[in-house]
């Protein structure tokens, strides 16, 4: 696959755009969760860009329980909750942190 990348610029290219896609959309998801972070008063951990968004927790695990009685699924570290914006949509990303803000983070 490198082969292919370093001598058809076709294929080279056709990646590239798809780097910008997913990185765009990524991005994208990223303003929608932290500008409703902000606005519902939810903390999360300094982000500058990639995969996933944390909101720092005193009982992490615990916190993982209670979102999914609403459906949510996020990992537990142990000192956060880790959210995969690469496994959310805009829409979801928009409204999760009021969802994470009434357990009381």
């Amino acid at each position: 696959m490198i082969e292919k990348m370093v001598l058809d610029d076709n294929y080279r290219e056709s990646y590239e755009e798809e780097v910008k896609y997913v990185c765009a959309m990524l991005g994208a998801r990223s303003i929608t969760f932290l500008k409703a972070a902000k606005e519902v008063g939810l903390k999360t951990l300094p982000y500058m860009k990639g995969f996933f968004i944390c909101v720092p927790s005193k009982e992490p695990e615990k916190l993982v329980n209670d979102l999914h009685q609403d459906g949510v699924y996020v990992i537990a570290t142990h000192s956060a909750i880790r959210i995969a914006l690469c496994g959310i949509n805009k829409s979801e990303a928009s409204r999760l942190p009021k969802i994470i803000k009434k357990y009381g983070v």
